[in-house]
């Protein structure tokens, strides 16, 4: 129980660590998923054998390295409001299928969770249900997280988003 608790305490927090840089010392190179995708999975080995925390590093890796920067504010800020690069080819084909739907492109984008969830439910030896379940519940609950995160707090969501999207990430690795 103590240790589901630090888990999901941790991931929250490093998910927001992953979120923002600011915590990050200049001398630190590179994005803070470099570093929080490891702190994620030795946060595993303390429920999990070393090929599912492996599996959750992989994972969470994988997930966090695509942009979600134009969609996460769910239509709710004008375009460009966060001054990002024109769309890469990934940003520009999760638009085309999102056919102008924030809420469809964001969780196109947490899709790319899938492989990895996957993979974790193999090395854990999930159920055949729980295999194929949390993969398709996962982007859905972090999509959630971020419209429930605007409807609570307006003026500053994504801290919140980023937490609960942590632990969902905690609710993975204890599956």
């Amino acid at each position: 129980m103590i240790a589901a608790l630090f888990i999901l305490l941790g991931c929250a927090a490093l998910n927001r660590a992953r979120g923002d840089d600011r915590w990050m010392p200049s001398w630190l190179p590179g994005r803070p998923l470099w570093y929080v995708a490891p702190a994620i999975g030795s946060l595993a080995l303390l429920v999990a054998s070393w090929p599912t925390a492996l599996a959750a590093t992989a994972a969470y890796l994988f997930w966090g390295i695509w942009p979600w920067g134009r969609w996460f504010d769910l239509g709710r800020l004008p375009d460009g409001y966060a001054r990002i690069m024109p769309a890469d080819p990934f940003e520009r084909a999760i638009q085309a299928l999102a056919f102008g739907s924030d809420h469809v492109a964001l969780l196109l984008r947490h899709v790319m969770a899938t492989p990895g969830l996957l993979l974790v439910g193999f090395a854990s030896g999930w159920p055949l249900g729980l295999q194929l379940g949390l993969p398709l519940l996962v982007p859905v609950a972090i999509t959630a997280t971020y419209e429930l995160a605007w409807r609570f707090n307006p003026s500053n969501p994504i801290w919140l988003a980023e937490l609960a999207t942590g632990a969902i990430w905690a609710g993975v690795i204890l599956a």
